[in-house]
């Protein structure tokens, strides 16, 4: 019982870990979404040609990346979440390569390894359960 209970304190302690670095994250971007704006218009300018998609999509992912934190820390819909949240992380490393601006991988590594933990230990659960119904 000791060590499920350990189990489950660090699976919320990760999620929600992951969920508060997510949010926090996308806060910044958000109260400072015209300077990331600029940011991305400068840096990714030549890899998309159209200057409203970048605005578009860069005015969209800090929101999706905050309410998929806001999910985490939560516990709503976290398969979602996670799949979410490592789609974002997944795109973004894209463009950091394509924009060969690589200090900003160490955030999205970070982040990834945290939700593939996060989905990982979910799942890890989730079958503990079917296995204790059968």
């Amino acid at each position: 019982m000791l060590k499920m209970n350990t189990f489950r304190n660090a699976q919320f302690s990760v999620r929600a870990l992951t969920g508060v670095i997510i949010l926090l994250h996308a806060l910044l971007r958000i109260v400072f979404i015209d300077e990331y704006i600029n940011f991305v218009l400068l840096n990714y300018s030549e890899v998309v040609q159209s200057q409203t998609v970048l605005i578009i999509v860069a005015s969209l992912i800090p929101f999706l990346e905050f309410f998929t934190g806001l999910l985490l820390i939560f516990k709503v819909a976290v398969k979602r979440s996670v799949l979410a949240g490592i789609s974002i992380s997944v795109i973004m490393v894209v463009f950091i390569l394509l924009g060969q601006i690589y200090l900003l991988l160490i955030y999205h590594a970070i982040i990834f390894a945290l939700l593939v933990l996060v989905g990982e230990s979910y799942m890890r659960q989730k079958n503990n359960k079917n296995h204790l119904f059968k």
